[in-house]
């Protein structure tokens, strides 16, 4: 894969089409200065997707259109088109070449070509990343890029173009779009959790709603089926009381003419009877003096008697209960000494368990102590190792530059002799200098050396302050960055509020409908007050239990007066609004709070206690919480019902209901987050307070944020001035010293030096045959001392493989006694924990003993009243014999006058029962005549009533009853299933039907939110895997690529430097992708400086180390290099030229170039010109033609230096 030709049209100074074919791997392009040579350069830059206009050395991107001349107009568009030779399908494009086209026009839009189809400039981006063809790689180094890639205070060239060697920019590409995919991900995760939030804060109050609906809309299905069945039922049984009745009637005149007879001869009986009954009422008179003294004295006996077996009673309950409580303390006094003797057990074999893990630490010890001493001494060897390949290496470098600079001198004698001529002439000019500047340099020195201390003092006291206050930038930023995502969601949650607020979402339709009308026109419904939710405030602890005790009265509406509700009730018949509950003010009555029985177990309060309202509505909050209890579990409330006659109802903390029947309502409750309605207020201004407080608090950190930043920015102003000041100071005193010690060697030896200038040139021919000689040796040498560098580089390297292994050994066992130790610190624990609980048991078991003899005295006691109280039990019980032996006697004469009173009566009475009887069937008989005649007209007014209602109310005829006769329906119980059936309809209140759709409506849409979420979260899950196997290969092959760099680098660096030492430094070894990268270089004869302090050519050669070292590693199909050895001299130009033809066969080079020794090296040159001013033009030059540009060159840089003169 090779460069074939580049074609340029309307780019920059190239206003014509212009096309420049590459047949070789080493290419020059030559011309005076200004005359667009780099516009060449620019045009491939721009080619291959560079978007920033100022590395195309404009001001924005249609600058590189041609601007016209006097007499050539603008051009529209500017095209540049790069071809490639792609046989070995270098570039994934199956075609023979790989063509980029990029356009520009004027109005601004862009075109990118690749073998003639339109595509992105991410798609060229991705054909050629990794290529070495990039933006930023190294197929391009520009005027400039040389001394930022040395001189880059944190190494972004350098890195950019490691990176590109190592091939991992596609991935950092990929991973950079993967984290914006994150970042897009996790904010619209944000948005939907945002919104199911709010959403379902919503589905609480809605699904409340509902599920009252839905209940609402079951009581009145069953209590239509009821009503129907009944009239139903009551059509059928007035029909057959009907027929009934007719046929009764008749029968009851007949009947009643045998009762008028009966009558007299009862009468004649009765008065016989009565006359006997007189005297036996006398004599049981005195019978029933004489019994009623026995009795008094017997309820007396009964009495004590019942007094003393109550006593009896308790003492022997009380008697039992010490017993059980003596037993049981017995049993846990056993229980707790089985207990201290299971623990003395554990505790036996705790103790052994310690004394082997001691054995087994001190094992480990003992072998991570051997481990170590053998550490010691392999390091020491190692070290010995590596100094001894180290100076080896120094020795094998010293031949290697012997051997070039002997080379050097025998191409160059002839050129040295002339410089030499020169520099004696120099030499005697700079002896006069450096005497007067010996004199007075040492005062200046000391003087600089002074400020230079005092500078570096106050350098370090800005560091430590701005340390200091980067920290406290941190902090203030992260502060402002929790504020304000704290401050986003708490305004996101106020509007959603006020949203609910407004919408009034959760209550019925008949509600939302009255209080919208309100907010629209408040003067026609001024009479409302407001909600009930909205005038009582609960803790949270409550609010479950309040809001199951208001139930449907949550969504009543508070008014002034009864008579403000007619309008209200009005506009909702007008509207069709629905139908709404009212409380007025004057005629709400609270309710009977009843009588709340003390010691109530797990008793919280009365609800219209746990609540907070204004007085004005103190009315209206005991006739809905009075009286209902508020206690803290079911069980509780429950056990509380069954043993009291309570006619409240008891709610409970979790939200059970206990009716005042004794019904029990229970379950889950369908929550939102918020709570429910009533809670909105309170949360509401709780959210108002923390967001002004956020927003005030974001405001002072901000003012506290740029005051930071104000005092860095000084200090950093300041650290770069204090640094400059001290890097010139640093420069001059190196200088100084250096110098003061060359002025005085020269002035001590220059006669010595002049002598031996003039001997090095009479002797050129002797040292020609010497340079020969001292050539094949070092060629020998060097030989020797590669083969010696390569045998002590292996001993280093298997010392240390065998290194390491013996320090991961060491880490395991570490590890090991760690946990050993960590497993011996919990016993120790454990063990004294065992010791501790049977201190414990023993102290429990003593006051269980007290305790035990305490009952056993109090027992005693119990005993003795037992057997006190049974003796006088068995006295009463022998004088109640004896009464109750004189009872019976009166008794029995008692019962035989009562048998035969009672006889009497009873006959007397049968009589006139009869009699009664008689005259009353008679009367009964004329009065059912009439009554059954009234009784007929209304059952037939019922049946025609019934028939009625069925047809209006129901829809349903008398041909359709049959469907509606039920076997099992019980008339009995019906009214009062419907009574009860409406009483549950009438607890809902205002029922919103439409709740039960909106809700399911609205759960839909949370779980399809919800779903959705879901499936973002695990993409951004799926994307940060991906991110961390991308990391991860990124690294493995940056420090491949990186240790092979550094590998080449120094060898090149002492091959055109001829000796010295280079190398590459990671400033953070942990982290390699991002950590600065530092090049550590030392030119022979010189000791290691900072590169800032470096000539421009010792600059330029040590960027061509690190370019060749890449190009080595991973050649790139071509190199453009623009005038990159400007800085160097003949006899470094000659070194680089050499490097060119060591890497020509694998790259093609393309050389923007104005040295006479680069062009000779080149197979063929391009000369760019500019016939027509501004206009530039390509020529195929000869070499003699270049001279003759340079040399024109060189006179116009003279001029015009004559002219600033």
């Amino acid at each position: 894969m090779y460069l074939k030709n580049l074609t340029i049209h309307g780019f920059k100074s190239f206003a014509n089409r212009t096309t420049l074919e590459f047949p070789s791997n080493l290419l020059g392009i030559v011309g005076p200065n200004g005359s667009g040579k780099s516009n060449i350069c620019d045009s491939i830059r721009w080619v291959l997707g560079e978007q920033s206009s100022k590395a195309l050395r404009g001001q924005k991107m249609d600058d590189v259109i041609f601007g016209g001349t006097s007499t050539a107009p603008p051009a529209k568009f500017s095209e540049v088109r790069l071809t490639f030779d792609n046989k070995s399908r270098f570039f994934k494009v199956d075609s023979d070449e790989f063509i980029l086209t990029r356009k520009i026009y004027r109005t601004g839009d862009s075109e990118y070509i690749i073998n003639g189809e339109q595509c992105r400039l991410k798609d060229i981006k991705e054909k050629i990343m990794d290529t070495g063809l990039g933006r930023d790689a190294y197929s391009i180094i520009g005027q400039g890029m040389v001394d930022n890639i040395i001189s880059s205070p944190r190494g972004n060239e350098r890195r950019a173009i490691i990176e590109e060697a190592a091939g991992i920019v596609k991935y950092k590409a990929d991973k950079n779009e993967s984290l914006r995919k994150i970042a897009d991900t996790q904010v619209n995760i944000d948005r939907l959790s945002d919104l199911i939030l709010e959403l379902e804060k919503q589905l609480g109050p809605l699904s409340l709603a509902a599920q009252v609906a839905q209940r609402y809309l079951a009581i009145e299905e069953q209590l239509r089926n009821k009503k129907m069945k009944k009239l139903v039922y009551e059509f059928d049984a007035q029909c057959r009381e009907l027929s009934l009745k007719k046929a009764t009637v008749g029968e009851y005149h007949k009947k009643r003419e045998e009762h008028t007879q009966k009558v007299i001869v009862f009468t004649a009986e009765v008065e016989a009877m009565q006359a006997k009954v007189v005297t036996l009422n006398d004599k049981n008179a005195q019978i029933k003096k004489d019994n009623y003294d026995i009795i008094v004295e017997q309820e007396s006996l009964q009495n004590i008697e019942k007094d003393l077996l109550t006593k009896i009673t308790e003492i022997n309950a009380n008697r039992e209960s010490y017993v059980r409580t003596v037993d049981e303390v017995g049993e846990k006094i056993e229980a707790l000494e089985n207990e201290n003797k299971s623990i003395e057990t554990d505790i036996s074999s705790t103790e052994e368990y310690l004394k082997s893990l001691d054995i087994e630490i001190k094992q480990h010890q003992e072998d991570i102590s051997s481990i170590s001493a053998r550490l010691k001494s392999s390091e020491k060897t190692l070290n010995v190792s590596e100094d001894t390949t180290y100076e080896s290496i120094n020795e094998l470098a010293g031949a290697k530059n012997s051997l070039n600079q002997y080379e050097g001198e025998l191409k160059f004698t002839e050129q040295q002799i002339k410089k030499l001529e020169f520099e004696m002439i120099r030499l005697e000019d700079r002896i006069k200098e450096y005497a007067l500047k010996n004199t007075k340099g040492s005062s200046e020195q000391q003087t600089n050396r002074q400020k230079h201390t005092e500078l570096k003092k106050r350098f370090s006291e800005i560091n430590e302050k701005l340390q200091g206050l980067f920290a406290e930038e941190k902090q203030l930023l992260k502060t402002i960055q929790d504020n304000t995502g704290e401050l986003i969601t708490a305004r996101a949650q106020l509007k959603a509020q006020e949203d609910v607020r407004k919408n009034f979402d959760g209550f019925a339709r008949g509600v939302k409908c009255l209080m919208d009308a309100k907010t629209q026109r408040p003067d026609q419904f001024k009479g409302i007050c407001g909600l009930v939710t909205e005038l009582v405030s609960v803790i949270p602890e409550y609010e479950t239990a309040i809001e199951v005790a208001l139930g449907g009265n949550m969504q009543s509406v508070v008014m002034e007066k009864a008579r403000d509700t007619e309008p209200c009730i009005d506009f909702l018949k007008k509207t069709n609004g629905g139908r709404v509950t009212f409380l007025p003010l004057d005629t709400v009555r609270p309710g009977n709070p009843g009588i709340i029985p003390s010691g109530l177990k797990g008793f919280i309060g009365i609800a219209t206690d746990l609540v907070k309202f204004d007085k004005k509505y103190q009315s209206i909050f005991e006739y809905l919480l009075n009286p209902v209890l508020v206690v803290d579990t079911l069980k509780n409330a429950t056990e509380f019902a069954t043993k009291n006659r309570f006619s409240g109802r008891i709610v409970t903390l979790g939200g059970e209901l206990i009716a005042s029947s004794g019904a029990i309502t229970g379950g889950s409750l369908a929550k939102s987050s918020g709570g429910g309605h009533f809670s909105n207020s309170g949360n509401t201004e709780m959210l108002k307070s923390r967001a002004v407080y956020l927003d005030d608090k974001i405001n002072q950190d901000n003012i506290k944020l740029d005051a930071v930043r104000k005092k860095i920015d000084a200090l950093k102003s300041e650290n770069e001035t204090v640094k400059t000041e001290m890097t010139r100071l640093a420069a001059i005193l190196e200088t100084s010293e250096e110098s003061g010690v060359d002025y005085a060697q020269m002035l001590k030896n220059s006669e010595s030096e002049m002598s031996a200038m003039v001997e090095e040139l009479e002797g050129h021919k002797k040292n020609k045959v010497r340079l020969e000689a001292e050539i094949e040796k070092y060629k020998k040498i060097v030989t020797a001392l590669e083969e010696k560098s390569r045998a002590f580089h292996e001993n280093v390297k298997k010392n240390k493989s065998s290194q390491q292994e013996e320090r991961e050994t060491y880490a395991k066992l570490s590890a090991i006694l760690t946990d050993k130790k960590v497993e011996q610190a919990s016993t120790t624990t454990k063990l004294n924990n065992f010791r501790k609980k049977i201190i414990d048991n023993k102290n429990e078991i003593e006051k269980l003993d007290k305790r035990t003899r305490v009952d056993q005295g109090t027992l005693t006691k119990f005993e003795e009243a037992y057997r006190e109280n049974s003796v006088k039990l068995s006295d009463v019980v022998a004088k109640l014999e004896v009464i109750k032996s004189k009872t019976s006697t009166i008794e029995a004469q008692k019962e035989e006058i009562t048998k035969e009173l009672d006889t009497l009566a009873t006959q007397i009475r049968i009589k006139e029962n009869l009699i009664a009887s008689r005259n009353k069937q008679s009367m009964e008989m004329l009065t059912k005549i009439h009554e059954f005649e009234i009784q007929q007209t209304e059952i037939e007014i019922n049946i025609k009533n019934i028939n009625n209602t069925l047809e209006t109310e129901y829809k349903i005829r008398e041909s359709d009853f049959p469907a509606y006769r039920d076997e099992t329906f019980k008339y009995e119980t019906a009214a009062d299933e419907i009574a009860e059936l409406q009483q549950n309809r009438d607890r809902l209140g205002i029922v919103n039907i439409s709740a039960i759709e909106d809700y399911k409506t609205l759960q839909q849409r949370v779980n399809e939110l919800k779903t959705q979420r879901d499936d973002l979260v695990s993409a951004r899950d799926a994307i940060y895997k991906i991110v961390e196997k991308t990391d991860a290969e990124c690294t493995k092959l940056f420090m491949e690529t990186f240790n092979k760099i550094n590998e080449f680098i120094g060898e090149i660096f002492q091959l055109l430097f001829n000796g010295g030492s280079a190398r590459l430094v990671l400033e953070d070894e942990s982290k390699p992708l991002e950590c600065n990268i530092d090049i550590k270089a030392q030119p022979p004869g010189k000791k290691l400086q900072s590169i800032t302090l470096m000539s421009g050519g010792e600059k330029s050669l040590t960027a061509l180390s690190l370019l060749f070292s890449i190009l080595r590693i991973k050649p790139s199909p071509f190199c453009i290099l623009d005038e990159v050895e400007a800085a160097l001299d003949e006899f470094n130009v000659l070194r680089f030229v050499k490097m060119l033809d060591n890497f020509k066969d694998k790259t093609q080079f393309l050389i923007i170039t104005h040295n006479k020794q680069t062009m000779q090296h080149l197979d063929l040159l391009y000369g760019v010109t500019m016939e027509e001013k501004g206009i530039s033009k390509i020529i195929s030059v000869r070499l003699e033609q270049a001279y003759d540009i340079i040399d024109m060159n060189v006179a116009k840089a003279s001029a015009a230096a004559k002219s600033m003169a």
